[in-house]
């Protein structure tokens, strides 16, 4: 354990009892897990840090809203930054006559995502180590291996640094023969817009009756983008914004408010 973990222990007793659980939980399988919504397991951490946050990562406000809106509509579920199942795998456990689509770039996060798929016996998850740009080839990909709830496209100065494969929203929902889509997920660590300039034909069509975005405008900045483009391409398509609050509830947003935000889920619908 790194020091600063240890202060973080002594500061946060429960995490500290968190900790020790882990460890003797690693020392006793060598596998620590936990169990999400819908009974999905999820293991395989890099380290502990990667435990405690998964843990947390989907909301119960999130976990109502997915299943709720999933159960609503029709359509296969596409989960664009999968990481390592945390929503492709309880979603596949609810509604095991959907398809679910799962891209993840970074190996490690996919060997993961594999491993968790096989530990969970789903058969309807469909994996593809792919990454969403604005127009397929091969591009630069930030794959850190043990930070790999922040992985995304490379920048200038990004560490950990690996050649994907990528293709575009509008040619994979047509190599797989995609004509309905429940849940379109996205969360790419500010890479949004690239991904929605590679799907306008997708948007146009309003193919899919849910998308699902995590905002965040630092992270945004920090790519290069404006913390509001994402949106308004997607309410240039027709759709319109709701932030998915704590407590559930869909409040209207637009996307110029997307500049302001710390961090939120925002849902679009077909207007």
């Amino acid at each position: 354990m790194k020091f600063r973990n240890i202060s973080a222990a002594l500061a946060n007793p429960m995490l500290g009892i968190e900790y020790l659980g882990w460890r003797v939980e690693k020392a006793r399988t060598g596998n620590p897990t936990i169990t999400l919504a819908n009974g999905a397991k999820i293991a395989h951490f890099a380290n502990f840090s990667e435990y405690h946050s998964m843990k947390q990562c989907i909301s119960l406000a999130e976990q109502r809203f997915f299943g709720e809106r999933v159960a609503s509509t029709s359509g296969d579920i596409i989960d664009i930054g999968a990481n390592v199942g945390v929503v492709s795998i309880p979603l596949a456990l609810k509604f095991p006559d959907r398809t679910i689509h799962a891209l993840e770039p970074a190996p490690t996060t996919f060997a993961t995502l594999g491993k968790n798929v096989a530990l969970n016996a789903v058969t309807n998850v469909k994996l593809h180590r792919l990454a969403l740009a604005s127009s397929p080839g091969v591009l630069a990909f930030n794959a850190d291996p043990v930070s790999r709830g922040t992985a995304r496209i490379a920048t200038a100065d990004d560490p950990y640094v690996e050649q994907v494969e990528a293709t575009t929203l509008d040619l994979f929902v047509a190599r797989n023969a995609i004509t309905d889509v429940a849940l379109l997920k996205i969360d790419v660590e500010g890479f949004e817009s690239v991904v929605f300039s590679g799907g306008r034909e997708t948007l146009a069509k309003r193919l899919a009756r849910v998308i699902f975005m995590e905002v965040c405008a630092p992270i945004t900045r920090s790519a290069g983008f404006d913390p509001a483009a994402a949106a308004q391409a997607v309410a240039d398509a027709g759709y319109t914004w709701c932030d998915l609050t704590e407590r559930g509830d869909l409040v209207p947003v637009v996307p110029a408010q997307a500049a302001t935000v710390a961090y939120a889920n925002w849902v679009a619908l077909p207007a």
